[in-house]
Formats: structure tokens, C-alpha cells, sequence
């Protein structure tokens, strides 16, 4: 290799000159030819270079820690298809290469590259791609010739210097090119600041009040050389006041006036930039404001409400920023005091922009004209704009709530309710709210309507009641009732008190049995009001009035006062009175008690048999025969019958009860079956009536029943009333008389006229032992006698001695309605008449 400048010198040289020179080029070439043959580049070999001989010179930037592409003409000089040897790469003025491409004698892909560790190391490659597959080689950026590249991976700051790539060819002169590289450091931060300093970086700025201003700041750090900062408000550029505190620091301002809602959500970049080969550095904010509600209103708002009837309602706000708070309100009154409407449930939902709230809750009468509210506010703008209804924020209903009456009763005012007597004058007022009105009013005391009756004293007006010169009988409780479309209301009901004197609870006279020196418990009791009662008792005998000593009366309880009571002589037997008095009065009737002497009670009477329909429409049949014997038959009739099948039907027997002896008497009935004389029922009863079940008593097809009824008391038992041959069967329901069909048989008749003359007999001598004793003084006996006339067929007969009684089986209406002795109809035959006539006058005598 010939260099230019030995070209020059040679002209200028003799002989001498030239010969020295040529022994300098053999020397240069021996060495190409000892490099070319090791094909290695001694670390120890080096070069000046002459700048003039650089064809071309170009400047590339990268990027720290980037990669970057140095490139190299490789295009012969004399453009000819000259072939490359080798690419040396220099740094700075070295004349030491960092870099070889060794392509002598090989093909281009086995080339033999080497890079200075110290320098490049393995992050620097050649290429010559566009050489190696025959196609035309890039041309360098702005010049015609082509290149190759050195490419540098993971540039490091210290790679900033001035490279020379020199190409060697076989034949052309060696080429020279100059890249300049510049190392291009990014900024290390970029921070945006708000205006109290908070760091905004890639978040939210604010939220700003509506009319505030915005100042954001953006403040980057390092870089080389120096960068630019940019704002971009929604990509559109602004311009901003830059500031550089300190080295290495700089700082833009921006600042907005008066952000409005339609400044929502704008987005605000600020980008710092110090070189075209990587993307800017770069952040942005988005502007959060806080906003009022731009609506508020109820949806469909309800015409009425029914009370205790589960209503919606429902109220949308949006607009608001953040979203609004839906709260709701209840105002009444004049003064429209506001307060937290917290009854039901509030569920609330809500999409980007919109609120809704909706109040489930149960109205109540109260409601009625209230007027509800729904209000947004929004959580960050409270104080004097919670209530602001001129920005929107609340919407109203009145309550039209429809119920039915709400009854309230309550004595006149101007009563005292402790201090009414009878014949004082009341009245009542009925507190009545409605929505419809009411359209109708009713009173009614203990359960039964008052009517509007003048001449009575009662007076009905519009929402009272007035009741003049009360009595007893109009104490209790009293309601008043109201009505309209939506129902009917009672009120409460309101006791009236009445004072009054003592009154006797029982109205008829009450018989005392009592035997000498024996201490009966006499109770007197009274209604009266106050019940403080004080008593005083007299005794009334066949000979005076005189108050019975206070040590006789025992202790008395408010309304009843005892009276222990000993008869010690006849003359102690009479009639007990009580008498009752308060704060009222004294009581006007006394209550009676008539003492006579203990004894057992009369035998009960006037006994009426009756049959109930079964559940399969069957009824009972009674057959009353006459039972044979002259001591012992206690009915008349005679025939046969069959028995009832089980559950046919039920027998009802109902007496009289005779006189309870002074003492209280308890009922007895016995069953038995009248063939065997077995015991099948047997019945107590406070009151002389019974019910038989035929199909429980009689186990076969066909039975008899006989039929025992008695009373008793504490001195024991009455005479029995007995019922024989009683013969039951499932047919219609009658008494039937069974005879052969002409007339009563003779010994039947004579049975029937003996028996009669009995009674008449049996009758002298009761009115012969009562006219004795009264005419011996003795007070029992008049009391027997009186009682013997006062029930009439009532007969006082021997222990031995038994009732002939008759009875028939009747219907339920005809025992309804007759309670006289039953009389058995007259049988046919003249002979059978006279005798019932005869027996049938005996005994209603």
C-alpha cells in the first residue's frame, strides 16, 4: 500500500532519497505480509492518522443503555468491484484499532473479527449482510456511498467518541470514515406536583370546587443535554412557565383559571424530551372536581296512601361529583321544620351518573298531610348548601294518606267519673279523625246499640252522647263506632260508674233449713256502689220484729255479709231480714230469708219423657205399661216393645223439683233393667233432668227399663219417684195405650178405682196431721202444711207408701210449651173412662 503523502515527498527527493524510501516500503509490506500470515492484529501495532485522508465524517447519537449502529463505507474509491481484505475500527486518535474485520483469503462468512475487551468487548458486531448475499450495501445517511455497520449493544456513557472505520481492499486504496458518537442520558424523574405541594404523578389532581383555579407544577431531574418540558391539556399544547431551581433541576408551571363542570376529567401531560430516538418522558394527571347534584326529583309520585299498607317511593339525583347522598325528610306544621324521615328501609343504587333511593315503608295515619322530601347533597359540599332547593337538590310529596276511622271516647269533660249518682246527668264526646270523612256514627253500650229516644232521656247529637237522670242500669261500657270508605272503627270502650244504694242480689225470698241448736251460715249479698256496705239484720217471727244481736253477725267482705244463726226455740224460726247501706243511701228492699225447720227434700214430680231423633232419622218409641200389684205400680198402661238398635236415639226425662227442705238438694236417677233388676245407669244432677242412651243401656233386641228418681240433702233422701215397664223401640215417637181392643180388662179396672181411692185416702191424712200441728202451735208443721198447698199434687206419704204418677213420651215443642202434670187420654170402653176420669181428677186434686 502506497500512501499519499510518501507520493509527494518522492518528487521532491533524489536518488539518495528515493533509495531510503523504497527500503521503508519493503519493510511496511514484509510486515502486511507477516500481519496477513499470522491473520492477527498485534495488540503492540498502531498508525497515525492523517485527517486528510477521512473520506467522509458523520454524527450518531445514542441512547444510554441503548443500542446503537455505527456505519462504514465500504464502496471501493474507483468504484470497481474490488473486494474487501479488512475493516479496522479506531477510537478517537488512537492508531490503535479496538475492532478488526479480517476477510483475506476467506469468505465474508467466515471472517475473523476481533474486539478489544477493553473497549467494546462482545458488545460490538460487524455486518456486512448486503455485501454477503450480493445485494448493494445501504448508502450512508445524505452521501451515495454505501456502508456497513458496527453495531454496540447496551451503550454505555464512556462509548461517547469519535470512531474511524478504515477498509482495506485488494487491489483500491484503503477508505477512511469518521462517526462522531454522542451518548444521549435521559432524564432520570419527572414528577407533577399539585398546588400544596402533593405529588400527582399519574393520579388524580384535586377535587377542585367548582370555580377554583388549577396549578399544577411538573419537575424533571438529569438528562443530558438538558431537556424540554411540554404541557398537553387533552393532547392540545399549552405553554407553560419554566423555572430551573438548581442544577440538574427544572421545573414548569401551569396554571388554569375558573374551572367550570365542563373541565371534568380533563387530562393534563407534561412530557420532558432530550432526544428523537426514544419516546418522550412523560406523565399525566386527571382533574377530579367536586360538583352539585344537576336534578333531583321523585318518580312517579303516588296519587294516596294506604294506611298500614306497605308504599314505595322512589327519588333520582345525578349530576353530582362525587355521587350524591339521597337522605329523606318529613316536614309538617307551619313552621316546616325538617327532621329525618329514619321509619322502613332506604335501598340505594347507582350507575356512572345516576342515584336513586327507594323508601319502602308502612304510612300511618299521622302521615296524612306530611310532606316528604328526598334530598341529594353531595358528601363533600355540606353546611348552608344541605337545604339549598334553588341549586336542585330536593324534591317534595304531600301525603294524602286515606285510613279508616280513629275512634277515641271520652267522659264529658265537666264529669267527675268517680263522683256520678244515680240520677245525675252524662254525656260522652267521640273523638273521630277520618280520611275520607266518616260517613255515619253508632253508640252502643254493653254490646247493644243506644238508640236516640228523648222521652227515655237519651239524646244522640253530631259526636255525643247525653243521657239524663242515669240509673244503675246505665252503667258499664260504653263505644262509639265510626265508618267510611276504608272501614270501620271502634273506640275504646269507656266505663260508666254509677253510684247507687245497696240493692238485694236475689229477688225472691231464700229458705233456710235449720234445726234446733244447729248453726246455719246465712249469706246476704248486694250490688251497690261503692261496695263499702254496712249491714243490720232483723228477725220476724209469728209474734214480734228484733234486730239480731251484733255478736251473732260474723264478718262481712264489701257487698255480702254472713249471719251465723242458731235456732234455740220454735220462736227462733221466722223470716231473716237484711238490710244494706253506703255512702248512696240505705237499700229500699231488704233481702229476705225465710228459716224453717231442716228436713229431707220433697220427692220431685210432674216427670215428662221424651225421645231425640237418632242420626239415622230412627226415633224411640214408649210403651208404659201398668205394673202389676197394688203397692208397687207406678205407671199405667200395659204392652210390649222392642228395643232400640245402639245409637238410634237418646231419652230426655225431665222433672219438678219438689221442696229442697231448707237445704240445698241434689237430683239422683237409676236405670235398671226391669227384668233382672241390674243396675245400668246411674246419674247426679243439680237440676232434676237427664239424658238416657237407650243403645248403651239395653244390650239385647228387647229391654224394659225401670226408672228410679230421687232428691237428697244434707238431712238425706226424698221418697223415689219410680218409672216401670218402660219399653223402648225404634219407631215413630208416641205413647201408645195397648189393649185387646175391647176395653180395659176387669181386674185392670178394679187395679185402676183402688188405686185412686188410695190417693184420696192418702190425702185425708196429710190435711188431718197439718191441721194437728197447727193447732198445737208448732211452726214446722204450718210450714209443711203451707208447703204441701203450695205444689199442690205434692203428697206426704208413710216411708212405705209410693207415688202413682203419670207420664207420657212427648215431642221437644209440646215439653216446650206445657209443663202441667201429663194426664194419660181416656181409653176406650165406658167402663175405662170413668176410671181415668176417677184417677186423672185424684191426681190433679
Amino acid at each position: 500500500m502506497v500512501r499519499g503523502r510518501g507520493l509527494r515527498g518522492l518528487q521532491g527527493l533524489g536518488l539518495r532519497g528515493l533509495a531510503l524510501h523504497l527500503a521503508v516500503v519493503v519493510l511496511v509490506l514484509l510486515q502486511l505480509a507477516s500481519a496477513s500470515a499470522t491473520n492477527e492484529w498485534s495488540a503492540e501495532q498502531s498508525e497515525e492518522w492523517d485527517e486528510e485522508e477521512t473520506v467522509s465524517s458523520v454524527s450518531v447519537e445514542a441512547v444510554l443503555d441503548g443500542k446503537v449502529s455505527l456505519p462504514c463505507d465500504i464502496d471501493p474509491s474507483d468504484k470497481t468491484s474490488d473486494r474487501v481484505n479488512m475493516v479496522l475500527w479506531f477510537r478517537d486518535a488512537s492508531g490503535k484499532p479496538i475492532y478488526t474485520f479480517d476477510v483475506r483469503g476467506r469468505p465474508y462468512k467466515e471472517a475473523q473479527v476481533w474486539s478489544d475487551p477493553a473497549w467494546l468487548g462482545p458488545r460490538a458486531h460487524f455486518s456486512t449482510a448486503h455485501a454477503v448475499e450480493g445485494v448493494a450495501p445501504p448508502r450512508l445517511p445524505n452521501t451515495p456511498y454505501r456502508t456497513a455497520e458496527l453495531s454496540i449493544d447496551r451503550v454505555q456513557l464512556s462509548d461517547e467518541a469519535v470512531y474511524r472505520c478504515r477498509v482495506d481492499f485488494k487491489t483500491s486504496r484503503s477508505k477512511n470514515y469518521q462517526v462522531n458518537l454522542t451518548v444521549i442520558v435521559p432524564p432520570t424523574t419527572l414528577i407533577m406536583y399539585d398546588a400544596s405541594g402533593r405529588d400527582v404523578t399519574g393520579g388524580v389532581v384535586g377535587p377542585l370546587v367548582d370555580g377554583s383555579d388549577l396549578i399544577l407544577k411538573c419537575e424533571v431531574r438529569g438528562g443530558r443535554p438538558p431537556p424540554t418540558l411540554t404541557w398537553f391539556v387533552n393532547n392540545r399544547v399549552v405553554e407553560g412557565f419554566v423555572e430551573r431551581p438548581e442544577d440538574n433541576v427544572l421545573v414548569s408551571r401551569l396554571q388554569e383559571h375558573a374551572m367550570m363542570r365542563r373541565h371534568l376529567n380533563n387530562t393534563y401531560r407534561c412530557q420532558a424530551s432530550n432526544t428523537k430516538l426514544r419516546d418522550p418522558t412523560q406523565h399525566s394527571v386527571r382533574l377530579e372536581m367536586i360538583l352539585d347534584p344537576l336534578m333531583t326529583r321523585m318518580v312517579a309520585k303516588p296519587d294516596h296512601l294506604v294506611a298500614d299498607h306497605e308504599a314505595t317511593m322512589t327519588c333520582e339525583s345525578k349530576g353530582s361529583r362525587p355521587q350524591a347522598v339521597i337522605s329523606w325528610w318529613r316536614a309538617r306544621g307551619h313552621d316546616g321544620v325538617k327532621t329525618a324521615f329514619r321509619r322502613g328501609r332506604m335501598e340505594n343504587t347507582s350507575s356512572e351518573d345516576l342515584v336513586r333511593s327507594v323508601l319502602t315503608f308502612v304510612p300511618q295515619p299521622s302521615d296524612d298531610g306530611a310532606v316528604i322530601l328526598c334530598m341529594a347533597t353531595n358528601p363533600e359540599l355540606r353546611s348552608d348548601k344541605k337545604f339549598n332547593e334553588d341549586r336542585k337538590m330536593s324534591d317534595n310529596i304531600t301525603l294524602n294518606v286515606v285510613y279508616p276511622p280513629i275512634v277515641s271516647l271520652k267522659l264529658g269533660a265537666s264529669l267527675n267519673p268517680d263522683d256520678i249518682k244515680q240520677g245525675d246527668d252524662v254525656y260522652f264526646e267521640c273523638d273521630i279523625q277520618a280520611n275520607p270523612r266518616n260517613r255515619g256514627i253508632w253508640w252502643f253500650h254493653n254490646g247493644t246499640p243506644v238508640t236516640h229516644n228523648v222521652s227515655a232521656g237519651v239524646v244522640l247529637s253530631t259526636q255525643s252522647l247525653v243521657m239524663q237522670g242515669v240509673t244503675r242500669a246505665h252503667a258499664g261500657h260504653y263505644v262509639c263506632k265510626a265508618a267510611n270508605d276504608q272501614g270501620e272503627t271502634a273506640s275504646q270502650p269507656v266505663r260508666l260508674r254509677v253510684k247507687y244504694a245497696p240493692v238485694c242480689r236475689t229477688a225472691a225470698p231464700v229458705i233456710v233449713g235449720a234445726s234446733l241448736d244447729e248453726t246455719v251460715r246465712v249469706h246476704c249479698a248486694v250490688d251497690a256502689d261503692p261496695r263499702d256496705v254496712r249491714f243490720t239484720w232483723r228477725l220476724t217471727n209469728s209474734a214480734d220484729t228484733f234486730e239480731v244481736a251484733p255478736q251473732k253477725t260474723g264478718p262481712h267482705n264489701a257487698t255480702t255479709s254472713e249471719l251465723r244463726y242458731q235456732p234455740e226455740s220454735d220462736k227462733d224460726y221466722g223470716t231473716l231480714t237484711c238490710w244494706g247501706r253506703n255512702s248512696v243511701g240505705g237499700q229500699t228492699d231488704p233481702c229476705v230469708f225465710r228459716v224453717i225447720p231442716a228436713m229431707r227434700p220433697g220427692p220431685v214430680h210432674n216427670c215428662t219423657l221424651r225421645s231425640a231423633p237418632a242420626s239415622n232419622g230412627s226415633s224411640l218409641q214408649l210403651l208404659a205399661p201398668v205394673a202389676p200389684g197394688s203397692g208397687t205400680g207406678n205407671a199405667l198402661g200395659h204392652g210390649l216393645g222392642e228395643a232400640p238398635a245402639p245409637g238410634s236415639g237418646v231419652l230426655d226425662v225431665e222433672c219438678m223439683a219438689g221442696p229442697d227442705g231448707g237445704l240445698q238438694q241434689t237430683f239422683h236417677l237409676e236405670a235398671y233393667e226391669s227384668r233382672t233388676m241390674k243396675l245400668r245407669h246411674n246419674a247426679t244432677s243439680s237440676e232434676p233432668a237427664f239424658r238416657l242412651d237407650p243403645g248403651q243401656l239395653l244390650p239385647a233386641r228387647t229391654h224394659t227399663l225401670h226408672l228410679v228418681l230421687y232428691a237428697s240433702n244434707a238431712k238425706g233422701r226424698s221418697q223415689p219417684l219410680t218409672m216401670d215397664g218402660i219399653t223402648l223401640r225404634a219407631r215413630e215417637r208416641h205413647v201408645e195405650y195397648m189393649g185387646d181392643g175391647e176395653g180395659l180388662s176387669q181386674p185392670l179396672l178394679y187395679t185402676l178405682v183402688a188405686t185412686a181411692a188410695l190417693l184420696l185416702l192418702a190425702g185425708l191424712v196429710v190435711l188431718c196431721l197439718a191441721y194437728r200441728r197447727r193447732q198445737d202451735g208448732h211452726p214446722g208443721a204450718a210450714a209443711g202444711v203451707a208447703k204441701a198447698s203450695r205444689h199442690g199434687n205434692q203428697l206426704d206419704i208413710k216411708q212405705d207408701q209410693c207415688y202413682v204418677v203419670s207420664y207420657t213420651l212427648k215431642s221437644a215443642a209440646d215439653c216446650a210449651s206445657e209443663r202441667k202434670p201429663d194426664i194419660l187420654e181416656t181409653p176406650r170402653g165406658n167402663g175405662e173412662a170413668a176410671a181415668f176420669n176417677a184417677l186423672n181428677a185424684a191426681l190433679s186434686g
